[in-house]
C-alpha cells in the first residue's frame, strides 16, 4: 500500500470515529434521550437505543447496510429496558476527502457539513434475522477479531410514521410506538 493511500485510510478512520459521536448527539437531541458513554448509545428512564449511521454519497456502489457488533445484541438483558435500533443515514455537503484533519477534529464544523439525516427506529428483535459472522484480520495499522451482523436497509420494516426534526427525519417502523419517545419536532 503506498503512503498516500495509507494517509487517506487513516483520515477516513478518524472521520468515521468522530462522526459516530456527532450522529449520536444529534439522535439523542431529536429523540429526547441522553448519550451513554459505555454500552448502548442512548438511554432514558424506559429504553435504550443503539445507533448506527452510514454516510450516503453519489459514489456509493454497495447496498446500504450497517455493522452491528455481536455483543451489542445482549444490551436489553444487561440494561433491563425496552430496546430499539436507530439505523440512520446522513448526507454531507462536502466530500470527506476534502476535509482536513484539523477540520475533522472540530465537531461543530463537521455538524455544519451534514446536510440532512434520516433515522429509522426499529424493534430490537428485527436484528435476529441477520446471522452473526466472525471476521478477523490484520493490516499494517490495525488488527481485528469480531463477530458482526450486517443489517440491510432493503429489509427495514414498513414505516408507520415520519416526523420532521432539526436537520432530518425520524421514521418509526412497524411495532414501534412514537409515544415511547420525546421527539423534538420542528415547529
Amino acid at each position: 500500500m503506498d503512503l498516500l493511500q495509507n494517509i487517506f485510510k487513516m483520515k477516513a478512520r478518524s472521520f468515521n470515529s468522530l462522526m459516530h459521536f456527532i450522529n449520536e448527539e444529534w439522535a439523542a437531541k431529536v429523540l429526547g434521550m441522553k448519550v451513554l458513554p459505555e454500552g448502548p448509545d442512548l438511554i432514558d428512564n424506559k429504553k435504550i437505543v443503539e445507533v448506527k449511521f452510514s454516510l450516503i454519497n453519489i459514489e456509493k456502489k454497495y447496498p446500504l447496510s450497517w455493522t452491528v457488533l455481536e455483543y451489542q445484541m445482549a444490551y436489553p438483558q444487561e440494561f433491563g429496558k425496552m430496546a430499539f435500533w436507530g439505523l440512520g443515514k446522513y448526507w454531507m455537503n462536502e466530500s470527506i476527502s476534502d476535509i482536513t484533519r484539523q477540520e475533522a477534529e472540530d465537531s461543530e464544523f463537521l455538524e455544519r457539513m451534514v446536510e440532512k439525516r434520516e433515522l429509522y427506529i426499529i424493534k430490537w428483535d428485527w436484528m435476529n434475522q441477520f446471522k452473526p459472522s466472525h471476521v478477523n484480520g490484520q493490516t499494517e495499522i490495525s488488527k481485528w477479531d469480531h463477530t458482526l451482523r450486517y443489517p440491510k436497509a432493503k429489509l427495514i420494516p414498513k414505516i408507520t410514521q415520519t416526523h420532521k426534526v432539526k436537520k432530518g427525519l425520524v421514521l418509526f417502523t412497524e411495532g414501534v410506538y412514537p409515544a415511547d419517545f420525546s421527539l423534538q419536532l420542528l415547529s
